[in-house]
């Protein structure tokens, strides 16, 4: 029910190894007496803001960043305040773009929080908070009413033609051919079925991953309850029905 409570039973965990393509994470868990008395009984929402859980998820599912809910990952809290997420940074593995290890990140039409790709590297990315959070209706219909607010605003004024991205690639165009023609011999690890080529190129790919990667999402959050199926963890129960209100 999302409270934290003492009265609960609680586990710790131990992987082993890397993973593994056919088992996994080999992971152990524990059980745990861990306790934490000044904040047992309380709702998530009364520790951490709630609207900073909602935008992280929504941006990690726009930007679909490898790293996103992984290593680069900050959060803070003053004194007198609930905790929060931010910055956010580190995006050379995001938008589907080449990274040094040859990592497949072109999912333009998948749930980043629920890729399977997005958990072989480090055993807690299977448990990340986002993949918590979905399975609570509350948290999925803040975040459907969130992305219906900035989808015709943030994200229009990004992509639009002459949005954003338009402006800096024209500002960028020329430092970017400068240091293609320094660094172009650079430029081989297979893109999306194709070798990017510099800068241009990897605009273009850029564009492609983010207008692909809109269109998906739109149609994800078409309802509330499109969403949801979606996202695939909360389910409706047929036990239950209603004879009268």
């Amino acid at each position: 029910d999302f409270f934290f409570r003492n009265s609960d039973t609680h586990y710790s965990v131990a992987h082993r190894g890397t993973f593994n393509a056919m088992t996994g994470w080999n992971a152990e868990y524990t059980l745990s007496d861990y306790a934490d008395d000044e904040n047992d009984g309380k709702h998530y929402s009364q520790l951490f803001d709630l609207d900073s859980l909602v935008n992280n998820f929504i941006f990690c599912e726009y930007a679909m960043n490898w790293d996103s809910m992984k290593n680069s990952f900050h959060l803070y809290k003053d004194l007198n305040t609930l905790a929060q997420i931010g910055p956010q940074w580190d995006f050379d593995w995001a938008w589907g773009n080449i990274n040094m290890y040859n990592i497949n990140t072109w999912y333009p039409t998948s749930w980043h929080t629920t890729e399977d790709d997005f958990t072989r590297e480090q055993y807690y990315q299977t448990v990340q908070w986002n993949r918590m959070l979905i399975r609570d209706p509350w948290f999925v219909m803040k975040a459907y009413e969130k992305y219906k607010e900035i989808r015709p605003t943030y994200i229009e004024e990004m992509i639009k033609t002459g949005g954003l991205l338009d402006s800096y690639y024209a500002q960028l165009k020329e430092a970017g051919a400068a240091n293609d023609a320094v660094w172009d011999y650079t430029y081989t690890t297979e893109y999306n079925g194709a070798t990017s080529v510099g800068f241009e190129q990897s605009y273009a790919n850029m564009k492609n991953f983010i207008k692909t990667r809109v269109a998906w999402l739109d149609q994800q959050f078409a309802s509330l309850d499109k969403l949801m199926t979606s996202l695939g963890y909360y389910k409706t129960s047929s036990d239950i029905k209603v004879a009268s209100v």
